[in-house]
């Protein structure tokens, strides 16, 4: 048996020639199966996916991610998180790694480079739910983006893409800590991939507080991938109508919106309730937990991506709603990306294929 080693190039190569409605359609099939105990004619879970561990090192707090989908196979994820002591590796992105195993021997049978398939699953999600919560809505034409790494850059790539949103959107702001050369990068990269809208992409950096206001007042569409512990903007910044993906924060003292926006919100959608329930700073801050009065409230509006849309809660979002879609990730979407990716990779010849039996 050979093991197929991707790296980061390996992974976009192959990566550029997947259409995004096909990536969004499998974390369609990924989310609908979580929300669902069984599929038709299946008597086992369709998906494992235990909680994940973590070792504390010096420099690094690394992340165990293992996964099992009925449609895919196993794989585990592991992502090392600086810590403050290794400031200077934050810069280049969190490194992480998936190993797919072969269902029927056991054995791993790709090590990929996961960096990018973390953002392109999440972007995917993204997509998916603005489509749904956006359905009855007019097309977004102003999109945000809070943060200016890959997350984001993956967010708008697929965002603006002919087949979502593309025709549509005419605006794009980058909102980044700090005007420096990632935010500069992900800018041109996107005037040179949309040119048709060239002149309507631009980046500020968050301390210039008048044109962040600016961009988010007049947004349809917002996105964040952010590690922030407090608010990237008031509520009564944002119209209503606007849809927002939150995907930054993973842990419950992490937020980039406020109590109120939460509670305005007329649908908030989760990848997953349980996760979400557990490290969703944002929703946790804003009183979805035990002994919190807002607690029914929150209940009452917050449904996992996989188990939406039912029609009666449907009917009840307006125009003018504001709606929210959460996401903290889920393992079964790294099973699902990567052993695509895999497969692809070894159909096209790309990667390195390694004697290992």
């Amino acid at each position: 048996m050979s093991l197929l080693i991707l790296s980061s190039s390996d992974v976009e190569s192959v990566a550029e020639n997947i259409s995004p409605i096909q990536i969004i359609n499998l974390m369609s099939k990924v989310f609908a199966d979580l929300s669902s105990d069984t599929s038709p004619g299946q008597t086992e879970p369709v998906i494992q996916s235990p909680e994940r561990t973590s070792v504390q090192t010096p420099h690094q707090t690394i992340l165990f991610m293992p996964s099992y989908w009925h449609s895919a196979g196993t794989a585990i994820k592991i992502v090392s998180v600086p810590k403050e002591s290794a400031q200077n590796q934050r810069q280049a992105g969190l490194p992480a790694t998936t190993a797919v195993v072969n269902a029927e021997t056991g054995c791993v049978e790709a090590i990929v480079n996961a960096r990018t398939l973390t953002a392109l699953r999440n972007a995917a999600g993204s997509a998916l739910a603005t489509s749904l919560l956006q359905s009855s809505k007019p097309a977004p034409k102003s999109l945000v983006l809070f943060g200016a790494g890959l997350q984001m850059g993956c967010h708008a790539r697929i965002l603006l893409h002919p087949e979502v949103y593309g025709s549509s959107i005419q605006e794009v702001t980058v909102i980044n800590r700090s005007d420096n050369e990632r935010l500069r990068t992900l800018v041109q990269d996107l005037k040179s991939r949309f040119s048709r809208i060239e002149k309507g992409i631009k980046g500020i950096a968050s301390s210039d507080e008048s044109q962040v206001e600016d961009a988010v007042r007049n947004a349809d569409l917002i996105c964040t991938a952010t590690s922030s512990i407090s608010p990237l903007f008031p509520s009564n910044w944002v119209k209503s109508g606007t849809h927002l993906n939150l995907i930054g924060s993973y842990t419950p003292d992490m937020r980039e919106v406020d109590e109120e926006l939460v509670r305005r919100a007329g649908v908030i959608l989760v990848d997953s309730r349980e996760a979400c329930w557990k490290e969703a700073g944002d929703l946790i801050q804003a009183g979805w937990a035990e002994g919190r009065e807002e607690k029914d409230e929150l209940d009452r509006k917050i449904l996992e991506i996989g188990e939406f849309p039912p029609q009666a809660q449907e009917a009840k979002i307006g125009d003018d709603a504001v709606t929210i879609f959460k996401s903290v990730g889920v393992g079964v979407q790294d099973v699902a990306i990567a052993s695509l990716v895999a497969r692809l990779a070894r159909e096209k010849g790309i990667g390195t294929l390694v004697p290992y039996d």
